[in-house]
């Protein structure tokens, strides 16, 4: 059996810096990499560049390869589907995967999210923007609220919620979001030591509601049930429930973003589970569809958006 990692060249190899230089002529810089590392096939958890270095994947595409690269129970499945049906697009029809899927989807929901309904997209940021328009459509409210730290996204509105980011430097948020203080226990912004804080994030939480943000106007609280980006910030045990009961309390929608967490990258299919929680709304991706940007095939797509049943529709 090879050693993995195995090392041919040093890296960037000669292929690696050759490809490169092309790369940065073409294509633009709006996505940054990390890394000067170029794929040339992967499996499982291994990662192969054209160098011929193979490499042990520890990031997954950022939480989405989480059945392995090229799993073949996916790779089977698209083959067989391209031979079907590749787009139709759900505005002019409907067919059997796309109806399958949104109710398998409803059986493993938390709660009674189990009798709502699923909107399906592309992304993790697309899910987020659709969980703010639902919130804001439904409440007929025009603010949300969010947590710093953070991360929901780069499109607009998610970007716009997203706190503690670079990328707000240069960005004009037109969604008019309030930030609360995340339980960040460890580095906790009030320089208490959990459990004697008596959860003082909560009860600024509270301060906010009853003195700057009035809940009249807030259509949804968004937030990551553990959160990612920051450095994978688990909040105490009892936060989740507390925060929830506050939102219900005051008529606010409590919006899970799963993007992270979703599809049993936490031991449990959705966090939400751990804390016995049902939002209100759930959104989330990456995991979902094995690395595939689904689009219309096996109707397995990177985003999905419960919501409970309303008088009317979205």
């Amino acid at each position: 059996m090879n050693e993995i990692p195995k090392i041919n060249v040093i890296p960037p190899g000669s292929k690696t810096e050759k490809f490169n230089k092309r790369y940065s002529k073409s294509v633009a810089g709006a996505l940054p990499r990390t890394s000067s590392l170029v794929v040339k096939d992967a499996h499982g958890a291994i990662v192969r560049d054209i160098d011929d270095n193979e490499y042990i994947d520890f990031v997954g595409g950022f939480a989405v390869v989480s059945v392995g690269h090229c799993n073949p129970a996916v790779v089977d499945a698209v083959r067989n589907q391209v031979g079907k049906l590749i787009h139709i697009s759900a505005h002019l029809g409907a067919y059997e995967p796309y109806l399958s899927l949104a109710e398998k989807i409803k059986s493993i929901a938390p709660g009674d999210l189990k009798r709502g309904k699923v909107l399906f997209g592309n992304s993790g940021t697309e899910a987020v923007e659709a969980a703010l328009k639902l919130a804001r459509y439904t409440t007929r409210k025009p603010s949300i609220i969010a947590f710093w730290p953070s991360f929901h996204g780069r499109t607009t509105a998610a970007l716009s919620c997203t706190g503690v980011s670079a990328s707000l430097k240069r960005y004009m948020p037109n969604v008019n979001v309030s930030f609360a203080p995340y339980p960040y226990c460890y580095r906790c912004p009030f320089k208490q030591e959990y459990p004697d804080c008596g959860l003082l994030c909560v009860d600024y939480f509270k301060t906010m509601l009853e003195t700057t943000i009035p809940p009249e106007n807030v259509a949804g609280l968004i937030a990551e049930l553990i959160s990612g980006e920051p450095g994978n910030i688990v909040p105490p045990s009892e936060f989740w429930s507390t925060i929830k009961k506050i939102c219900e309390e005051n008529g606010i929608l409590f919006i899970a973003d799963e993007v992270y967490t979703g599809f049993g990258r936490t031991g449990k299919i959705f966090a939400s589970y751990h804390w016995d929680l049902t939002p209100d709304i759930i959104d989330f991706a990456k995991a979902v569809a094995g690395g595939m940007p689904l689009k219309h095939l096996q109707q397995q797509k990177q985003r999905n958006c419960f919501k409970k049943l309303t008088k009317e529709g979205f």
